[in-house]
């Protein structure tokens, strides 16, 4: 089966969107089923696109006459062009291809959380161009069961026509010396006290500012020594303003922009607990990042969370931020607790593996084509 996949989100470094496809590419590239993997990119991207590491891939980066044209238009050019037997994309496929195609649509937090996207014009006609999209891909694969309702209810994709495949932890997130990683932090920021890690706060639906002043609000025992950390690139709120914003948290605040695999490895294995209060996820992968690595997880009972998170962490609304706090507090200065958390979290991280999101993908390939 000759398989193509628009990658251009490797292209263009979108965190989520690159995880998934480089762990999709990795394991399908394994399965005899797939002959070639044919990954296509956008030359006005000027990335290159990575094939190293992966068996029976090719890299195909070509260019449309307008940027907007090179799915409607270019792709489906390149589709006859390379035979290809099924065509696979992050939320955008022609509407005309001469091939089945299939639309990874993770979430649909466009549709839910219309005021984080500005300017509305352009929210608008990308939440246009996902609903035709949704609606001519010859199968939709989404993360969650959670997901999965939201689409039906939101864009009305037909509910025989969406499949759930869960992702999972990449293979470097272990648990490993926690002694060693806090050596790291230190190294990288000067930071020696316990701390609560953050993955991800360029939106504001990752809820960080709660988390902020559910921290602050902590003035006794070792809630009030707890830094925190916070990894990912800003978006809606900057370092300074949030410095600002939180002045109880002078000393003890900390941000990283970029970091490499390594390093967010050590940053989850050293911190005394990972809080993830989001008021919106299609899956919530940082939540098992940080289980596989061994690291108790504070994260929010509601969207797709607790289908990820099970019994091994401690939800609670996020948008409370006292329940935030006592929870953040409860874990930071228990460490039975936290143990206990650890071996779930474990166990929690083991049920979700990439061999079977690529399998299960393998299955809707075979189903889009009558096999």
């Amino acid at each position: 089966m000759h398989v193509a996949l628009d990658v251009r989100t490797i292209q263009a470094r979108y965190a989520g969107d690159r995880i998934y496809l480089e762990n999709l590419i990795r394991h399908l590239s394994r399965l005899p089923e797939i002959s070639q993997l044919s990954l296509y990119g956008e030359a006005r991207l000027g990335d290159p696109v990575p094939v190293e590491g992966y068996a029976k891939t090719e890299a195909k980066v070509f260019r449309a006459k307008r940027g907007w044209l090179w799915t409607p238009v270019a792709v489906p050019q390149q589709l006859k062009r390379d035979q290809v037997d099924v065509f696979h994309a992050p939320y955008l496929v022609p509407s005309k291809a001469p091939c089945p195609t299939v639309a990874t649509i993770h979430d649909v937090t466009l549709r839910l959380f219309p005021e984080y996207n500005r300017p509305r014009i352009k929210a608008g006609i990308r939440n246009l161009v996902l609903n035709a999209s949704a609606r001519s891909a010859t199968a939709v694969i989404t993360d969650s069961e959670h997901s999965r309702r939201d689409l039906i209810r939101v864009v009305r994709v037909r509910p025989d026509r969406i499949h759930v495949i869960p992702l999972a932890a990449g293979e470097h997130f272990t648990p490993g010396d926690a002694e060693t990683a806090r050596r790291r932090v230190k190294e990288l920021l000067g930071l020696e006290r316990p701390f609560v890690l953050a993955v991800g706060w360029s939106s504001p639906h990752k809820n960080v500012p709660r988390l902020l002043e559910a921290v602050g609000s902590l003035t006794s025992g070792v809630g009030r020594e707890l830094a925190v950390v916070v990894v990912g690139h800003p978006g809606a709120h900057t370092a300074e303003s949030l410095r600002e914003s939180f002045p109880t948290l002078e000393g003890r605040l900390f941000f990283t922009q970029w970091i490499s695999n390594d390093d967010l490895v050590a940053y989850y294995r050293a911190a005394s607990l990972f809080a993830f209060p989001s008021l919106y996820e299609g899956f919530g992968l940082p939540v098992l990042e940080a289980m596989a690595c061994g690291t108790p997880v504070v994260t929010s009972n509601s969207s797709s969370i607790p289908e990820v998170a099970g019994d091994a962490a401690i939800l609670v609304e996020p948008r409370d931020t006292a329940a935030l706090a006592a929870a953040v507090e409860g874990v930071a200065s228990d460490e039975a607790l936290r143990e206990d958390l650890r071996g779930r979290g474990l166990e929690q991280a083991a049920r979700f593996s990439w061999d079977r999101t690529a399998e299960m993908t393998l299955e809707v390939y075979k189903h889009v084509l009558g096999q």
